[in-house]
C-alpha cells in the first residue's frame, strides 16, 4: 500500500510540473501573458483603427464622387428639359428619361453605404420624385416649366445630401482620431503597468526557482560539515526536486548508519587492543623496576623505550575512545579554577623518558596562570600537543611551550624545530584519520593514528575556541589553541 505522503505528494504533482524544465517553462510562459495580452490589444486596436479607416475612405470617397455626380445629372436633366421646352422634340424627352434612371441609380447606390444623418426616406423620396417627373413630362410635355420647377428643388435636396456626407467623413475622421488616441492610451498604461507586473512575476518565479537550490546547497554544506541530526526536506514547486530531497536524505541516513558503524568499530578494536597491551605494559614496568633482575644499562634503556612507547599507544588508544564518545553526543563541560601552567609541568613529567631518549628540552611557562576550564579536556589538549610536537621535533632540539591570559581569553602555544606544516595541510590536520606529510623525526617512533589534533580541536572548540597551525618559519611549526574567557562563550 502506497504511504499517505506519497499519495498527498503524486496529488500534488498533478497541479505542478513534474520536472525541473517544466517548471521553468511554466515560468517563461507565466512571465510571456501579460505581454501576450499586450500584443493582443495592440493588434485589435490596430485591426479596429484598420477597418475603419478603410471605411472611411472607401464612404467618403463614394459619398463625394456621387454627389457630384448626382450634381451633374440634376444639371443635365435641367439641360434637356429646357432644351425640349425650347425645341420641342421627343427624344430629348427619351435622354431625360434615362439621366433620372441615372440619378435613381446613384441615389441606390448612396443607400447602401449607410451613411449616418443620411436616411433612406430621403434618398427614396428623391427617388420616387426624379421617377414623377419623368411621368410627368411623358404625360403632359406642355408642362415642362413645371418640371424644371421640380429640379431646381431637386438641385438643392442634392446639395444637402453632399452637405451630409461631409459631415459625415468629417464626423468618422473624429471617431478615427479618438480610437487612435485610445489606442496610444492603452497601450502607455499597458506599457508602464506590465513592465512592474512581468518584472514581479520574474522576480518572484527566479525565487521560487532559487530557494530550493540554495536548500539543496544548505543541505549538502550541513551534511559536509558532519551535522546528521536534521532530516532533509526540500520545499519545492517541482516533483524532481523532491526526489533530489528524498535522495539526499537517504545519503544523511546512509551516513548516520555508517558513522554508527565506524564509532562501533573504534570502540570495539580500541578495546580488544587495550587487553594485551596491558599485559605488555605490565611486564616492561616489571623490567623497568628490576622486579625480574638486574639488567644492563642497554638492556634498561630498550625497556625504558618499551614502556614509554607502550605508555603512547595506550594513550592513542584512550584518544580514540574519547574521540568515539564524543562523536556519539556532545559531553557537557565541567568547568573549574585550573592552574594551567601546573597541568602543562604535570604533562610534561609524563613525557620525560622520550625526552631523555632523544635528548629533547621541553622549555614550560614560568608564570602560574590559573583559568576556568575543563580540566580534562584541557589535559588532552596539552598530552596531544605535546605528543604531537616530541615526535616531530629533531633529536636533541628544543620544544617551547608557552601561555598567556588577556581580557579575550587564554592563548596556548607549542612551538617545535620539525620541519614545519606545508600550508596546504594546515587546516587538514585537524580532521580526523588525517595526517600530514612531514615525517617523525623519532626512528622507534610510532606512527598516529590521526586523531589526536582532531581531539585537540574538538577539546578547543567545546571551550568555544579554536586549534591553529600558526604562520611561522617553514623550519618550525606553532600550534596554537584559545580558549576565550567563561563570560564570552557562546551558550
Amino acid at each position: 500500500m502506497q504511504p499517505p505522503a506519497d499519495i498527498a505528494r503524486d496529488r500534488r504533482g498533478y497541479f505542478r510540473p513534474r520536472s525541473i524544465i517544466g517548471l521553468v517553462l511554466a515560468a517563461f510562459a507565466i512571465v510571456a501573458l501579460p505581454l501576450i495580452v499586450a500584443i493582443g490589444t495592440g493588434l485589435f486596436y490596430v485591426d479596429s483603427l484598420y477597418q475603419q479607416s478603410e471605411r472611411l475612405v472607401i464612404q467618403g470617397v463614394t459619398v463625394t464622387r456621387q454627389s457630384r455626380h448626382l450634381a451633374s445629372l440634376v444639371v443635365d436633366m435641367e439641360r434637356s428639359a429646357r432644351q425640349y421646352r425650347v425645341l420641342g422634340d421627343p427624344a430629348l424627352i427619351d435622354r431625360f428619361a434615362g439621366q433620372a434612371e441615372a440619378v435613381t441609380a446613384t441615389l441606390n447606390d448612396l443607400a447602401d453605404l449607410d451613411i449616418t444623418g443620411l436616411p433612406d426616406r430621403r434618398l427614396a423620396t428623391l427617388a420616387r420624385r426624379t421617377r414623377a417627373m419623368t411621368s410627368h413630362l411623358r404625360a403632359d410635355p406642355a408642362d415642362v416649366g413645371r418640371v424644371i420647377a421640380d429640379l431646381d428643388t431637386s438641385r438643392t435636396v442634392i446639395e444637402n445630401l453632399a452637405a451630409h456626407g461631409r459631415r459625415f467623413v468629417r464626423e468618422r475622421l473624429t471617431a478615427l482620431r479618438a480610437t487612435a488616441a485610445t489606442a496610444r492610451h492603452v497601450m502607455l498604461v499597458c506599457l508602464f503597468a506590465l513592465v512592474p507586473i512581468v518584472i514581479a512575476l520574474a522576480v518572484f518565479l527566479g525565487f521560487l526557482i532559487a530557494r530550493p537550490m540554495r536548500e539543496i546547497v544548505a543541505a549538502i554544506r550541513t551534511l559536509g560539515e558532519g551535522d546528521m541530526r536534521s532530516p532533509i526536506e526540500i520545499g519545492a514547486p517541482v516533483a524532481e526536486f523532491d526526489r533530489i530531497g528524498e535522495r539526499l536524505d537517504w545519503m544523511r541516513a546512509r551516513l548516520v548508519d555508517q558513522e554508527a558503524q565506524k564509532q562501533q568499530f573504534l570502540r570495539h578494536m580500541s578495546h580488544e587492543l587495550k587487553t594485551p597491551l596491558a599485559s605488555i605494559r605490565e611486564g616492561s614496568a616489571l623490567l623497568v623496576d628490576g622486579s625480574l633482575g638486574h639488567l644492563s644499562t642497554p638492556q634498561t634503556e630498550v625497556a625504558r623505550l618499551v614502556d614509554a612507547n607502550t605508555q603512547e599507544l595506550t594513550s592513542l588508544i584512550d584518544n580514540l575512545l574519547n574521540f568515539a564518545s564524543w562523536q556519539d553526543a556532545q559531553v557537557r563541560l565541567d568547568i573549574a579554577e585550573c592552574d594551567v601552567s601546573g597541568l602543562i609541568e604535570a604533562q610534561v613529567r609524563r613525557h620525560r623518558l622520550v625526552q631523555q631518549a632523544r635528548g629533547l628540552t621541553v622549555h614550560t611557562p614560568a608564570e602560574s596562570i590559573i583559568f576556568a576550564l575543563d580540566i580534562d579536556r584541557m589535559q588532552l589538549i596539552v598530552d596531544n600537543l605535546l605528543t604531537n610536537a616530541l615526535k616531530y621535533a629533531p633529536d636533541n632540539s628544543d620544544i617551547r611551550i608557552t601561555l598567556s591570559r588577556d581580557d579575550n581569553g587564554l592563548d596556548f602555544h607549542v612551538i617545535d624545530q620539525g620541519a614545519g606544516v606545508p600550508e596546504a595541510d594546515r587546516r587538514r590536520i585537524f580532521q580526523a584519520f588525517e595526517r600530514g606529510e612531514r615525517p617523525a623525526a623519532g626512528r622507534a617512533h610510532v606512527t598516529g593514528t590521526g586523531i589526536g589534533l582532531s581531539v585537540v580541536r574538538e577539546c578547543a572548540e567545546a571551550h568555544g575556541g579554536y586549534a591553529e597551525v600558526a604562520a611561522h618559519s617553514v623550519h618550525s611549526s606553532v600550534f596554537h589553541v584559545h580558549i576565550p574567557h567563561p563570560t564570552n562563550r557562546a551558550g
